[in-house]
């Protein structure tokens, strides 16, 4: 140990010995005014592709390189957004350099640019929104989803050659963080120049080249400096009387910006997608602690994959404001405010068999579902991102008071769950990074406590819960406190950056179970838990990060983890005092061999403690049809992952692809054992079991954009096999999942007066468990097609077509339809919609579902033919 401290101390010495020279001046516009936030890189004369140095400017248009190691001539090369990249000779020591740079020539009317759609420049790519806009497109995220490179799932998250993006900037300010799809959604595409993409993007100014970074993010570039835009939306229709309302008003300015909202509906459109919380950056995830706790639900109702079809009703409202204000000082305030009140019902038929030792358990039931969410979710931020300094500090708060209600009929009488899964959390996140010279020092401070009283209630239990009563309450009280507090600085030494660190992260939790039946609290010991734990953890950590040797980059990271846990369950007279040592080595490879192609590996190894909720000796009640309980030891997993990444980015000829290889295996001492009893009743608990999870796949894509034609073609797919151990009724099986995915898209923008998108999706399926083997296929394939009439009539139909084919529960299909009419006025802001949604009434489909122990058959309810009239509108000026 006492090595390891010196290796510490020694490596935390830099020695300076060099003669130092330094480079200052001032950046002005063409009006005489200092420019701000400009780019600027030092790199040597005679070999301008290596960077020096690299700073901004500041308010006052100044910018100050200090202690150089710089011997001759050098270049100083000035970047930014709304200035014409500019280059100058300079021989240091120098001061008093000034420069002024010329405007960009196309800021403001890059919509009439008539050569190429796609621009690169570096590590920047930007897409002209107006070359790809089609009319009967609104927001930019319609755009977005057309664009070579890019694809949007079904929550609304955008990716870019296969990776989520970091940030999601509108003129350059991260007013909405993860909750994007506000402004996606409703940011009209006319208000915008054009969507750069921002590879290998150091969010933080600070950082600067010192750490790169693989992240990629995005920033939407308006059309004006001071822009009031927004969407609204009005509709009613009836079978049965159905309406949708939407008022999101936008105001942007260079140091304000404000998004407000207000939606609304009973369309079957869910608003819960836009309460993103996570979000993964410089190479951490954020937002974590606002994710919701459950502990306890009704028995769930998957929606399944296919458009156009609504499965259930819903009343949903959203409430949003958003503000953020920039000061002169570069400070940034930043108020989020979010309340959704979502109602959503729901009804299914359900056959689901259970595969036992000598025999096939089949149950089959009618459910109903009754879901109410209420969301309440509010963050301030403060903080500052300019060269010299990085500091951001959020204080959250989020409350969850779901209810939710299920009706379940079956041959053996009729039972009914509700759920009530409260849960609220407050955190604050603290980032505060000061440069020193050219080292740094990071301080983060992750503060989270959480709140979770929840209660699962179930009458007339037709299954072994009986015996405990006809009105069954299973109560949990759970408490939680964390708080994780790093400190990193670097330590460079010619081409390579030492980075050491410390963390200190402490865990409280108080998790207490007991159940009442019939009005009387049960009992028993094997009914109840009263689990306290604590655990206190110190990580020294070395990184090592080796600045591009040619086209090589290499991260290296070796941190050690110190635990010690106690925790003990009451209930059961059960303590556990224990430390434990983890190393978790991780390493990555940026390799680039030719200019258009990158290369990404990235591997390790992670060893952790379980959940210590694994500890809870006694039973919970986890659904209607289930006990569940743990165990009294606490497990240490370890797994290997390993990904590799190549890209080939060709924007400037439309042609974008990669190809990524996944693997990971997750090693386990002990493993869930279940009990499937005659009637499906499933009773688990932890069984000590060396036992290996594997998961690897093969996946990419390639898009490519025609310009003649003004035509994306996409196609994706994937290759996954898992291997899930289980252990069932007394023995230990091993299921193998495959799954092959092909999904090509076609989007067709040639002609003036139509455009057409087709899309497809081929899922092949095969499952192995025991001696069985199955197969499934399923495939969703998507035509749109709109007619252009004299500019200002639209007429179009979308259609879906969703198949399903299995071994066992044999062949299903259904057909879904709609067709719109718009009238778009000339000069005006506003079009009006008439639109019959499921034209042909289709009632129902089935979806097919096998897991490791069961197979089960779904019907699902289709909302009716409807017919629908809206009137939908930009705010700010004519689109």
């Amino acid at each position: 140990m006492k090595n390891i401290w010196l290796l510490i101390l020694f490596t935390s010495i830099q020695v300076i010995g060099r003669p130092q020279v330094s480079i200052s001046g001032r950046v002005l516009d063409d009006n005489g005014k200092p420019a701000v936030n400009v780019s600027i890189t030092l790199h040597p004369y005679h070999n301008p592709k290596n960077i020096i140095s690299y700073t901004f400017s500041q308010d006052d248009g100044t910018f100050c390189f200090t202690k150089l190691n710089v011997q001759g001539k050098a270049i100083l090369s000035f970047h930014s957004m709304e200035f014409a990249d500019t280059s100058l000779i300079v021989s240091p020591p120098c001061k008093n350099v000034e420069i002024t740079l010329k405007p960009k020539l196309n800021r403001i009317d890059e919509v009439k640019v008539t050569n190429s759609p796609i621009r690169v420049k570096g590590d920047t790519i930007s897409y002209l929104v107006s070359s790809f806009a089609s009319a009967n497109d609104f927001s930019v995220g319609d755009v977005i989803e057309k664009l070579p490179g890019f694809n949007v799932d079904e929550s609304g998250a955008v990716y870019y050659q296969g990776k989520k993006i970091s940030t999601y900037y509108i003129e350059g300010l991260d007013l909405l963080e993860d909750n994007y799809t506000l402004a996606n959604k409703n940011l009209p595409h006319s208000s915008v120049a054009a969507v750069d993409v921002l590879k290998n993007h150091q969010s933080i100014k600070a950082l600067g080249k010192i750490i790169p970074s693989n992240d990629v993010a995005i920033n939407i570039r308006l059309k004006n400096n001071i822009t009031i835009t927004g969407a609204a939306n009005g509709t009613i229709g009836v079978e049965p009387l159905l309406w949708n309302g939407n008022i999101t008003p936008m105001i942007f300015n260079k140091n304000q910006q404000l998004i407000a909202s207000w939606q609304g509906n009973n369309l079957g459109e869910k608003l819960s997608t836009q309460f993103s919380t996570l979000t993964f950056k410089n190479g951490s995830m954020s937002g974590s602690s606002s994710i919701k706790k459950v502990y306890v639900s009704i028995p769930n109702i998957f929606s399944p994959k296919i458009g156009n079809a609504i499965l259930f009703d819903n009343i949903s409202n959203l409430y949003s404001l958003n503000y953020l204000n920039k000061s002169k000082s570069e400070l940034e305030l930043k108020v989020n405010l979010s309340y959704l009140n979502e109602e959503i019902d729901q009804h299914k038929v359900n056959s689901v068999s259970y595969f036992l030792n000598d025999s096939i358990v089949s149950i089959s039931e009618d459910q109903g579902n009754s879901e109410l969410e209420s969301v309440l979710k509010g963050d301030v931020t403060i903080s500052k991102n300019v060269s010299d300094l990085y500091l951001k500090n959020k204080i959250n708060y989020t409350g969850y008071w779901p209810n939710g209600f299920s009706k379940l009929a079956s041959l053996n009488g009729q039972n009914s769950v509700k759920a009530l899964p409260n849960h609220q959390t407050f955190s604050n996140n603290l980032d505060l990074l000061l440069p020193i010279n050219d080292n740094f020092i990071n301080i983060i401070s992750d503060v989270d406590y959480d709140f979770s009283p929840q209660k699962l209630k179930i009458l007339a239990p037709n299954t072994q819960l009986q015996s405990f009563g006809s009105d069954i309450i299973q109560n949990i009280n759970s408490q939680s406190f964390r708080t994780m507090n790093t400190v990193y600085f670097n330590i460079p030494i010619g081409k390579t950056n030492l980075f050491p660190s410390v963390t200190f992260d402490y865990d409280w939790l108080n998790h207490e179970t007991y159940i009442d039946a019939d009005g009387l609290r049960l009992d028993n010991d094997s009914l109840k838990n009263s689990l306290t734990w604590h655990k206190t953890g110190v990580s020294v950590s070395n990184k090592i990060s080796i600045n591009p040797i040619g086209k090589v980059t290499l991260n290296v990271s070796t941190p050690f983890s110190l635990y010690y846990v106690k925790a003990s369950n009451e209930s059961h007279h059960k303590v556990l005092s224990n430390k434990y040592l983890f190393f978790n080595p991780t390493a990555s490879l940026k390799f680039k061999p030719l200019k258009l192609v990158e290369l990404d590996i990235f591997g390790g190894l992670t060893n952790r403690l379980e959940d210590p909720l694994a500890l809870l000796s006694g039973y919970t009640i986890a659904g209607y049809r289930s006990l569940s309980a743990g165990g009294n030891h606490l497990d240490k997993t370890q797994s290997f992952f390993l990904s590799i990444d190549a890209k080939y980015n060709s924007s400037s000829s439309g042609f974008i692809g990669y190809l990524g290889y996944n693997y990971s295996n997750l090693c386990s001492k002990y493993m869930k054992a279940q009990t499937i009893s005659g009637d499906g009743f499933v009773i688990s608990s932890n069984l000590q079991n060396l036992n290996t999870s594997i998961s690897k796949s093969l996946s990419g894509g390639i898009s490519f954009y025609v310009l003649p034609i003004k035509t994306t073609l996409k196609l994706d797919g994937e290759i996954r096999q898992s291997e899930l151990p289980s252990y069932l009724n007394g023995q230990e099986y091993t299921m193998i999942v495959k799954s092959y995915v092909v999904e090509p898209k076609i989007n067709i923008g040639y002609s003036k007066y139509w455009n057409a998108s087709i899309s497809s999706q081929l899922n092949l399926s095969e499952y192995s468990f025991q001696s069985s083997f199955s197969t499934t296929i399923e495939s969703n394939n998507s035509f749109n097609f709109f007619i252009y009439i004299k500019k200002s009539h639209i007429i179009g139909e979308q259609t879906n077509w969703y198949y399903t084919k299995s071994e066992l529960l044999g062949t299903n299909s259904a057909l879904m339809t709609n067709l719109y009419y718009k009238y778009k006025p000339k000069k005006s802001r506003f079009d009006i919609e008439f639109r019959v949604r499921n034209v042909f009434d289709s009632k129902q489909f089935v979806q097919l579902y096998t897991s490791d122990s069961q197979i089960s058959r779904t019907i699902y309810f289709v909302q009716p033919r409807q017919f629908l009239l809206s009137i939908q509108w930009s705010l700010g000026s004519n689109r």
